[in-house]
């Protein structure tokens, strides 16, 4: 178990002493993600969030504590995940789209930043402004929704072919990313 692994465990236990010491809030900070958990948070794309809190002034262990947690593929973890999130009492919710159902069930009071459309890495680094705004002291729905502005055109020859489906040449050279 990693570092982060072992303060998430122990619910950000190491840190908070500290803060609590002198005075200050911690955040704990839920995120829920599909996938599996990444051998690097700072190279993967959830590294963009670390990367907006840090451009925002925020140093993880000291300011925020992140409460990871990955579905490994299986969304209908989602469900069980949020409700961990929401017992863990977790300041906000980062989720992406496809965990926003699960989030808004399992509470209404919890604030949940989300977003789709555009690079994932771009877009969780945009969600820490959301999340700042939040910890200090915006209501969430008085936030604007911001629209995405980076789109990404991603086509997998893999699924296509196995849909049966032909994907044009002038398409394929319009991709910004082909997975063959």
């Amino acid at each position: 178990m990693d570092r982060r692994g072992f303060v998430a465990m122990m619910g950000g236990g190491l840190a908070a002493p500290r803060a609590f010491a002198q005075g200050l809030k911690v955040w704990r900070i839920g995120f829920l993600a599909g996938s599996t958990r990444p051998p690097s948070m700072e190279e993967s794309i959830f590294g963009g969030f670390l990367q907006g809190m840090r451009e925002r002034g925020y140093v993880e262990d000291r300011d925020f504590v992140m409460e990871w947690r990955f579905a490994d593929g299986k969304f209908d973890r989602f469900p069980v995940m949020a409700a961990s999130l929401v017992r863990q009492n977790v300041d906000l919710i980062v989720a992406p789209q496809v965990a926003l159902p699960a989030a808004r069930r399992a509470t209404a009071i919890i604030p949940i930043v989300m977003s789709y459309g555009q690079p994932l890495r771009e877009f969780f680094r945009k969600a820490a402004s959301y999340a700042d705004r939040i910890l200090k002291g915006a209501r969430p729905g008085d936030l604007p929704m911001e629209q995405p502005n980076v789109f990404e055109l991603v086509i997998d020859l893999r699924t296509a072919k196995s849909l049966g489906l032909t994907i044009p040449r002038s398409v394929l050279l319009r991709a910004d990313r082909v997975i063959e």
